[in-house]
């Protein structure tokens, strides 16, 4: 579906991304890794079309543009700009004819911000929102940034279910931002580790179980240090 060949990125001298190369294949579940800086932000930029490498090449065998479903931790909105807003305009005034973005504004729980000034929306109902908006085209490429982060735990997990769901039964493919292990065990079944701008592994989660037993081993493996430390460094540099 997508293969990067030496994808490298600089902004001015500050080299970000160093001859990264991976195929990415229809169906595939996989995770990106990396600590802060990493380089993981800007090489799903690049995958998505939304800047462009300074070296290296990408192939794609459909149109990204018509098939990506992006859901990224930030999202600047126009003053005033509601959730009923964004849907009439990607889905038109019928929406709720639609049987498919029903089922989705149900699981996202959409209903109690559709009327609310996204700008006045908490960090974990503006995720959800971002997410929902991401799939409502109901699209073979979905990529998803942190999805953790900033819910409740009974959202997270029926968020969890519904992206496994879409792995299990569905041919869609998914690229992950993570760092929580059970996220990674339930939704993946690839690893992609960054490393100050550099690819550092690219293995299975069965292989990872093989020669680790656990994901958690692994992702410490790599970051020397305890996860969760990781994590609660990484959720402290995005909410600055």
């Amino acid at each position: 579906m997508i293969s990067l060949n030496e994808i490298g990125k600089k902004y001015g001298k500050k080299t970000v991304l160093d001859g990264i190369t991976f195929n990415i294949n229809k169906g595939e579940n996989i995770a990106i890794i990396g600590a802060n800086g990493s380089g993981k932000s800007t090489l799903i930029e690049i995958i998505c079309g939304i800047q462009k490498q300074s070296s290296g090449s990408i192939e794609y065998t459909d149109e990204i543009s018509k098939v990506v479903g992006i859901q990224f931790q930030e999202g600047n909105w126009p003053p005033k700009t509601r959730a009923i807003d964004l849907i009439k305009f990607f889905k038109g005034r019928n929406w709720k004819k639609d049987e498919y973005v029903n089922d989705i504004f149900n699981i996202f729980e959409i209903s109690e911000i559709l009327k609310i000034d996204i700008n006045k929306l908490s960090l974990g109902q503006r995720q959800r929102l971002n997410c929902f908006i991401a799939i409502i085209d109901n699209p073979t490429f979905i990529v998803i940034d942190e999805l953790i982060t900033g819910l409740d735990l009974k959202v997270h997990l029926k968020l969890i279910k519904y992206f496994e769901k879409i792995k299990n039964k569905t041919d869609k493919t998914l690229l992950i931002v993570s760092h929580i292990p059970d996220e990674i065990e339930v939704l993946c079944d690839r690893i992609i580790v960054l490393k100050d701008g550099k690819l550092c592994d690219d293995i299975t989660l069965k292989e990872v179980f093989r020669t680790k037993k656990s994901i958690k081993n692994y992702l410490e493996s790599y970051f020397g240090e305890d996860i969760e430390e990781v994590i609660a460094n990484d959720k402290v540099e995005k909410n600055i």
